[in-house]
């Protein structure tokens, strides 16, 4: 955008970054709280099914939840996310 000045592209840049990065988060959010949806057909049933899902589950929490760990969320404030009527509930 040619129009910008430094600050304001810089601006811009900032604010991109952090879209993204909130963004990426509520999807780790949302994977972890879908696979625990499915999960509940395997509680009483198949043990290996349920175990690999945890395992899923686990390896996502361990590894995913970082993109925007320890930086605070305009859209999803305080550490539980964003409310549930903003993921259409």
């Amino acid at each position: 955008m040619p129009f910008l000045t430094a600050d304001e592209k810089r601006l811009f840049s900032q604010v991109q970054g952090r879209t993204y990065a909130n963004m990426f988060a509520l999807v780790e959010r949302f994977i972890g709280a879908k696979i625990l949806e499915i999960s509940c057909g395997h509680w009483l049933g198949d043990q290996v099914a349920l175990e690999a899902l945890v395992r899923l589950t686990d390896e996502e929490l361990k590894s995913g939840g970082g993109a925007a760990r320890g930086r605070p969320s305009r859209i999803a404030p305080g550490r539980d996310g964003p409310p549930l009527r903003s993921l259409g509930r």
